[in-house]
């Protein structure tokens, strides 16, 4: 997942349904990723934090 900000980015997070938020790696290309399951339907929103604490999540995405 691309990500960007007008705040330098402290962490990305994603989550499965109503599951715990899972911190996404930075990833060379500078993209975040992690491996998680995620049948298709499964709704998961992105949450992502600046290094100020502020806070932005996205809408919960249908995982096709």
């Amino acid at each position: 997942m691309a990500v960007s900000a007008n705040q330098p980015i402290a962490k990305v997070e994603a989550k499965v349904n109503n599951g715990a938020y899972t911190t996404l790696a930075l990833t060379d290309d500078g993209d975040y990723a992690a491996s998680m399951h995620a049948p298709k339907g499964t709704k998961v929103p992105f949450r992502a934090t600046s290094d100020t604490g502020q806070t932005v999540t996205s809408p919960a995405y249908g995982w096709k």
